[in-house]
């Protein structure tokens, strides 16, 4: 199916748009930020720094009530990212775990291995959920434990985030330790209040 003149134009101008923020990025990027830029294999994330790193008059220059929120989001992803141990296509979770990626990805849709949507709609693995031959014991049920509607990188989140509860212990900590129930209580608790 081929693309209306209409819909021609607007990619372009998107293109363009999307060109000058980046424009704008390289402009007011000092070397430290171009560096770690350039060292970063995902050029999703590499954006994102350039951005974080760049949220001061000149990111306010997009003209983007939110983009302080935005980056901070954007920011606050790359720390859980790098918590992580960071992220696997799928054909490398696939490889890891001595499956194929259809196998993967099926997990993935009966909720019994963590995946984290990317900018571009890829679903990432994070490794800290991969153990030696296969995935971390019990973060099938910790994953179940949660409510429908929590969105996969709550998730990670929760799962990194320390628990005053379990003496400053994280979910993945305590799954690492055989200590399953103790983990799908964080994950079952999530959103109480109290």
């Amino acid at each position: 199916m081929s693309e209306t003149a209409t819909q021609s134009g607007m990619r372009r101008a998107f293109s363009k748009r999307l060109h000058e923020v980046v424009d704008r990025l390289a402009e007011a990027a000092d070397i430290s930020t171009i560096e770690k830029v350039l060292s970063m294999a995902d050029p999703f994330s590499g954006m994102g720094v350039a951005m974080q790193r760049a949220a001061t008059a000149e990111a306010a220059a997009i003209r983007d009530p939110l983009a302080a929120a935005r980056l901070r989001g954007v920011d606050t992803r790359q720390r859980m990212i790098e918590d992580a141990g960071g992220l696997l296509r799928l054909s490398e979770a696939a490889e890891r775990l001595g499956v194929t990626p259809q196998a993967v990805a099926g997990r993935r849709t009966r909720g019994t291995i963590l995946a984290v949507p990317a900018a571009n709609g890829e679903w990432l693995y994070p490794v800290c959920q991969f153990a030696e031959y296969d995935l971390v014991p019990g973060i099938d049920a910790f994953l179940r434990a949660f409510q429908e509607d929590v969105d996969p990188w709550t998730h990670l989140s929760v799962l990194l985030a320390e628990s005053s509860r379990f003496g400053g212990k994280s979910a993945l900590d305590l799954l690492k330790e055989g200590r399953k129930e103790d983990a799908r209580t964080i994950a079952g608790t999530y959103g109480e209040q109290g």
